[in-house]
């Protein structure tokens, strides 16, 4: 019995492709001098899409000290450490419902996991963590969130491969902008808007950067 890397489905041996989502399962077994005759016994199982290793005991290596090797280039966990559960994504729009529904809570969570999600797909651990994210971010009413959102946009630009890209102005240009006319509307109709052209900008950016964590997951 193997699990699919991408969903987590139960799939027999011999089985090439997932019955659940379609990923292909590949398995690779090395001879005597590289470790083991197969994943049982000390060799790899290989993830066909791009995804981790699961065994029936939870994430970590290949049945019997084996390890788990994705196609792009991910070999099993270093240092005899156990690997990350696969990245899954999330529907925006009841991102978005939730935040609202819960005054703010689920946004935060929401970001403290797109944050983690971009650090593992541009393979950069050291980088700050999302509950700090989350704590900077309350700590300075939302100015290191600002800060934040420039540097997602250079994580975005990196998963879609454009070195040259403007994300990260965008990303911060757009906040800006919604606060802005939610001052103009102030002026000219008088009432108070509180913010709304900012939360507004920020759900946009928070929608691209959680649409680019889908795409990215998904090949």
């Amino acid at each position: 019995m193997k699990y699919c890397p991408n969903c987590g489905a139960a799939c027999d041996d011999g089985e090439k492709f997932c019955h659940q989502c379609g990923t292909r399962l590949v398995r690779q077994d090395f001879g005597p001098g590289a470790g083991g005759s197969s994943a049982s016994s000390g060799g790899s199982w290989q993830a066909g899409s791009g995804g981790t290793g699961q065994t029936e005991s939870g994430y970590g290596g290949a049945p019997n000290g084996g390890s788990w090797q994705t196609e792009s280039g991910y070999g099993g966990a270093p240092n005899g450490g156990s690997w990350r559960p696969a990245i899954r994504p999330r529907n925006i729009a009841l991102c978005i419902l939730f935040s609202i529904l819960t005054c703010g809570i689920y946004r935060y969570y929401w970001i403290a996991k797109m944050n983690d999600d971009t650090k593992e797909l541009v393979r950069r651990p050291e980088e700050t963590s999302g509950g700090m994210v989350v704590l900077f971010s309350i700590l300075t009413c939302g100015i290191y969130e600002l800060y934040w959102l420039y540097k997602m946009g250079e994580r975005v630009d990196e998963m879609k491969n454009r070195p040259n890209g403007n994300s990260a102005l965008l990303f911060l240009i757009l906040p800006l902008a919604g606060a802005f006319a939610s001052g103009v509307l102030y002026w000219a109709t008088n009432e108070n808007y509180s913010g709304t052209g900012f939360a507004c900008m920020i759900f946009v950016v928070l929608g691209i950067i959680q649409d680019t964590i889908n795409k990215a997951a998904a090949r």
